[in-house]
């Protein structure tokens, strides 16, 4: 929502795909005098755990002068994502992290704050990028399995990278 709210204001879109160097790189190539930039960095402290390599070679140091170059530009913003509980180990395990934490603002989506429709999007939108058989999601579909899926108490989707390193 964040990247749609930019783009529809000027702003030209720039994806991180490995570590903060990246988006170094690509703002140094791409800035002109006139452009304005949001620069979305999905998963920045690992997909599911903290992975402690994402700070190798003073990366945290790197990601917060990016986070203050972002703050002092007008012509910047900088979205990361990250699940608390990743957010929370990297405070934990990685004291120059711990002590700059506080300075990023953060947003919290918590799943119960879902209505009921967004949820069967969301699984709507799980089911039709997987790999499940037709006929598996015909039985699914006709026998409303998703009703109860949705309205589960514990119910949290997770894509299929948490679960290839998961294991399940």
């Amino acid at each position: 929502i964040l990247m749609c709210h930019y783009l529809r204001h000027g702003y030209t879109p720039i994806v991180v795909l490995g570590d903060i160097s990246d988006a170094w790189t690509l703002l140094s190539d791409a800035a002109t005098a006139s452009s304005k930039f949001v620069i979305f960095y999905d998963d920045f402290l690992g997909t599911f755990r903290f992975d402690e390599a994402k700070f190798a070679k003073n990366e945290d140091t790197s990601l917060m002068r990016f986070v203050e170059k972002a703050r002092r530009s007008p012509a910047i913003r900088f979205i990361l994502t990250t699940r608390e509980m990743i957010f929370a180990d990297a405070r934990r395990l990685h004291g120059a992290f711990e002590r700059q934490a506080d300075e990023l603002k953060k947003c919290t989506i918590l799943l119960e704050d879902y209505a009921r429709a967004n949820r069967a999007r969301v699984l709507y939108n799980h089911l039709y990028f997987s790999d499940l058989p037709d006929s598996r999601l015909q039985r699914f579909v006709s026998q409303q399995v998703y009703r109860d899926i949705v309205t589960h108490k514990h119910f949290q989707p997770q894509d299929g990278r948490d679960h290839q390193q998961d294991g399940q």
